[in-house]
């Protein structure tokens, strides 16, 4: 084994840029080229997440502080749990905290109530 793994998807590696359409309309779009963290920002506990959902009924919705994290490696994204209270679903499968999920271009993710779908590009 290499630690590659040929998904059958054409070009995986030339996603730069991430982009989130949040479900009642909004989206956030984001490089690639570090890790993206998804949560609610609270700066009271130094809590800055790189997408803070707040402003889209993150807190109504249960989207924690520090919910999911986004990262791109050997030219596969992944999304990761990070322990949040709500789960984090992809396709409507919920995570397994701390393990690091592949997702492809029109994926879509929840996170406790809010849904998102994922567009790389």
């Amino acid at each position: 084994q290499d630690g590659k793994e040929d998904n059958g998807q054409a070009g995986g590696g030339s996603f730069r840029t991430l982009r989130l359409i949040i479900e009642d309309g909004g989206s956030i779009e984001l490089p690639l080229s570090k890790e993206i963290v998804l949560g609610r920002l609270d700066p009271g506990r130094a809590i800055f997440p790189d997408v803070d959902l707040s402003s889209d009924e993150g807190i109504d919705k249960g989207v924690s502080r520090r919910h999911a994290r986004i990262t791109r490696r050997e030219g596969q994204v992944f999304i990761e749990d990070l322990n949040s209270l709500n789960g984090t679903y992809l396709n409507a499968t919920r995570l397994v905290p701390e393990l690091p999920y592949p997702v492809k271009d029109g994926d879509e993710i929840q996170l406790g109530k809010l849904l998102l779908t994922i567009h790389l590009k």
